[in-house]
């Protein structure tokens, strides 16, 4: 009788509990970083120091301390990038870097003086900012984006409501305000033909690229990868749930592996070399459920969430079962 309970419990219970082995989660929270609860972008530099859009102002995490720095209208920022020295930083009507002082603290210098009186930014808020090339492209939604070699800032025309800019192919890519993969090249919107693949015929909503790969989704609710003459589709349950949830952000990471920040259920990693699927959710050890950004480094997924900040160890070989029900009780 006994050997029979205990068939019984490994039939029903390991097939769910087998689903809830996540990697280590480090959440840290308002009471931890002394900002707002909000995060909106999020990058980490090559000294492996961790950069934070916040509500408050620009977060920094070296891996002890948190410290923040504030805009001089203190206004929150939106997004932020981080290349050599310098942090670049969007927020309202604003736009610009962060560096050093002598004393270690980073000083702020805006880019928006730069501009002809024609081109000043008006309610505008900048969600995105992406290096091309040698030069730093930031990203608005009402007029849409702004060039800056180093030197001058330029306001690129018909660029109104694209989004999800990536580096694909030696090209910038992004997705215009009819759901339409283009390049810009030149300055101008142009037509992006991959595989014979006719892109005017489908209305794109994400877009990610790691070398060769090019990961797509769908409005509809339908994702796939592209290499070479190479397809290979999401599993319908994963299409099914990015749709339901609402699929904010995709990201390579590794070699094999695509992660997926969602607006209602927390994070997806789908290796697709072998066909497995993670999902980490506040069920799961995540203090939120909406993923608004997140950068990849050294084994380490750094996630802003709506509320809170998570460091996700997705390298380790480790990962544990969290049981935040109650319903295993003493193991």
């Amino acid at each position: 009788m006994k050997s029979f309970f205990s068939i019984l419990f490994l039939i029903f219970i390991c097939p769910i509990f087998s689903q809830s082995f996540i990697p280590p989660i480090n959440n840290y929270s308002v009471k931890d970083y002394k900002a707002d609860n909000q995060n909106w972008g999020i990058d980490v530099n090559d000294l492996g120091e961790v950069f934070v859009a916040n509500n408050k102002g620009l977060l920094k995490y070296n891996g002890q301390n948190w410290e923040l720095f504030q805009l001089p209208n203190k206004t929150i920022i939106r997004s932020v990038f981080c290349d050599n020295n310098k942090i670049y930083t969007g927020s309202y009507e604003e736009f610009g870097y962060w560096e050093k002082d002598k004393f270690g603290k980073y000083i702020y210098t805006s880019l928006i003086n730069s501009l002809d009186n024609e081109e000043k930014v008006n309610n505008e808020q900048f969600w995105n900012i992406i290096k091309f090339k040698g030069v730093i492209y930031f990203r608005s939604f009402a007029r849409g984006m702004y060039s800056y070699d180093g030197k001058k800032i330029k306001y690129i025309e018909n660029t109104q409501g694209v989004a999800n800019e990536i580096v694909y192919d030696d090209n910038l890519l992004l997705i215009d305000r009819e759901f339409k993969v283009k390049i810009l090249k030149n300055s101008e919107l142009k037509g992006f033909n991959l595989n014979n693949i006719n892109f005017e015929n489908l209305e794109i909503t994400s877009l990610a690229a790691k070398d060769n790969w090019l990961f797509l989704f769908e409005k509809k609710g339908k994702g796939y990868l592209l290499r070479g003459n190479n397809e290979i589709f999401l599993p319908e349950s994963v299409n099914l749930f990015l749709k339901d949830n609402i699929l904010n952000k995709v990201k390579f990471i590794g070699e094999n592996r695509l992660v997926f920040g969602t607006i209602k259920k927390g994070i997806v990693i789908y290796n697709f070399i072998q066909n497995r699927t993670e999902y980490i959710s506040k069920n799961d050890g995540l203090q939120n459920n909406t993923v608004l950004s997140f950068s990849y480094s050294n084994g380490n997924l750094w996630t802003a969430l709506d509320n809170g900040i998570a460091q996700v160890n997705v390298d380790t070989p480790m990962s544990f079962f969290k049981d935040n029900s109650g319903v295993l009780g003493t193991v």
